[in-house]
């Protein structure tokens, strides 16, 4: 079976005080399909948002291989491996990070203007079409205070697409969320996976692992199921 990531022995440890050890991710291995909505869960302090951060390359394992589409992470150098992230994983987060002194668009366009492939005329033309795919395309002139909590979580998901990454990492993307905007969110996420796509989500809501084809569940940094 051919899998889109693999984490193999992962460990992670951070010394605080020049000498006391935390040992935040010990031992995890998992693999992930294309096509498939994994959640991992487990209480605050199992480990979640590290391994989330790991597998998005944005933080290094102490130990272990990340492979993603069949390439071995830690053989590339930095360059290769932010482009390989940029153009592999999309970032969906709870707190939403969008600039709120550029419109909806713009905040878009930051992300196809990190990628050197996209082409600056299009940027317009396929912002709309990432837009419209969340049904946010009338907002796209406005900012994003001017727009409810669930409107702003689907730009960032249109935002995590950007750059047609095979791979979305969200971390408690419901979390500020209502019930109706949960399902909202969670409906589209799990519609990306039938577009080929897999997508990752820490969460601690039985709601939104009700979506999971698999279920990652994690206690003091070890993958338990």
């Amino acid at each position: 079976m051919e899998y889109i990531m693999e984490l193999k022995n992962i460990n992670k440890t951070y010394v605080k005080n020049n000498k006391e050890k935390l040992e935040a991710v010990s031992d995890f291995t998992a693999s992930f399909e294309k096509g498939k909505l994994y959640t991992i869960v487990g209480h605050s302090g199992a480990g979640k948002s590290t391994i989330l951060s790991i597998m998005g390359v944005m933080d290094k394992p102490t130990s272990g291989e990340i492979y993603l589409n069949g390439v071995k992470v830690e053989s590339l150098s930095s360059g290769e491996m932010a482009d390989l992230r940029m153009k592999t994983v999309g970032f969906v987060f709870q707190h939403y990070y969008l600039n709120p002194k550029k419109t909806v668009a713009d905040n878009i366009i930051l992300a196809l203007k990190a990628n050197p492939e996209n082409i600056k005329s299009q940027y317009r033309e396929k912002t709309i079409e990432l837009l419209k795919k969340f049904s946010v395309d009338k907002y796209a002139d406005s900012y994003p205070d001017e727009l409810s909590g669930g409107e702003q979580q689907r730009v960032c998901v249109a935002r995590a697409l950007a750059n047609s990454p095979d791979i979305i990492l969200a971390d408690e993307p419901t979390g500020n969320l209502d019930g109706e905007n949960e399902k909202v969110i969670m409906e589209y996420m799990k519609k990306l996976t039938t577009e080929g796509k897999t997508v990752i989500i820490v969460t601690h809501s039985e709601k939104v692992m009700e979506y999971a084809d698999v279920v990652i569940r994690m206690e003091n940094g070890k993958k338990v199921r």
